[in-house]
């Protein structure tokens, strides 16, 4: 057995104090006044401990960096992810067609055009009243009162509204005057949108209405310069009672083993004698016109 100093050696001091005042001096001549010398536990034999036998702990391997990712952003704000292009563009198919369908369209409520309603006020006592007493100072104001009473509107929206309706009938008698002019003229005037604005263009710029005799005055005059607004006449029609044309002679057959002209066999069949001969008579006429 090994033995093991595991206590290092103290360094010696070589001074050693005998004088009296040393607390610590040994008396010489006293019994076990060696036994301060002892080395025992300087130099004692100790068992050596074994070391502990550490098991073997697993490796971990680092950490994997992370795989890339591919990404896209839908039109409505989702953000879609996916390890590799084929798997996000099935994420996209996917979410097209799980997109919602669109919002039902809204109808609008408000009309191009709010027809004026015209209804009748009651006047009171005081208000007929008022009325009376205006109607001799001021008696067309007083009858403005009671015509605006009567139609439940301001005079001024009764008089616009009475407006557009005069101006609508005067656009629609200008139309009718303008179509039996066109049917009137079907022969010579060419009924094309461009020639009917160029008429109407014309006659505003002279400031003149729309009437038959303004019409006629225009189109003499714009077809004088213009000639596409007379219409284009049509050709003729054939005379019934000319004779039709012959089709002209057959060509002459050369036979490129002759140098003669010879002339088209003309082969021609009687019907009604035919339907007349026997069977074995139309088979030699019928052979006949075979080495002819």
């Amino acid at each position: 057995m090994a033995t093991v100093i595991d206590k290092p050696i103290q360094p010696f001091d070589d001074q050693t104090d005998f004088s009296r005042n040393n607390p610590n001096r040994q008396k010489w001549g006293e019994q076990k006044g060696a036994q301060n010398f002892h080395l025992g536990d300087e130099y004692a034999e100790t068992t050596a401990t074994p070391e502990a036998v550490v098991p073997n702990q697993p490796v971990t391997p680092p950490p994997a960096p992370p795989a890339p990712k591919f990404t896209h952003k839908l039109a409505n704000g989702t953000t879609l992810e996916a390890g590799s292009v084929e798997a996000l563009a099935a994420a996209i198919e996917k979410s097209i067609q799980q997109q919602a369908p669109p919002a039902p369209v809204e109808f609008e409520d408000d009309p191009v055009y709010k027809p004026i309603k015209f209804q009748r006020k009651e006047l009171s006592l005081q208000e007929q009243a008022n009325i009376l007493n205006l109607m001799k100072e001021n008696p067309q104001k007083a009858i403005r009162m009671l015509q605006e009473a009567e139609f439940g509107a301001p005079m001024e929206t009764i008089l616009n509204q009475l407006d557009r309706s005069e101006v609508r009938e005067f656009n629609r008698r200008e139309e009718e005057i303008g179509i039996e002019w066109v049917y009137d003229n079907v022969e010579k005037y060419n009924p094309t949108p461009e020639n009917g604005q160029k008429l109407t263009k014309f006659l505003r710029e002279k400031n003149k209405p729309i009437t038959k005799k303004n019409l006629d005055i225009a189109f003499a005059t714009l077809s004088a310069s213009d000639p596409g607004m007379v219409k284009t006449p049509a050709p003729p029609p054939p005379d019934p009672t000319a004779e039709l044309e012959e089709a002209p002679p057959p060509p002459t057959v050369v036979p490129s083993n002759q140098g003669g002209i010879v002339p088209p066999v003309q082969q021609s069949v009687d019907v009604d004698a035919f339907k007349k001969m026997t069977l074995k008579q139309q088979q030699d006429y019928f052979a006949k016109l075979r080495r002819a």
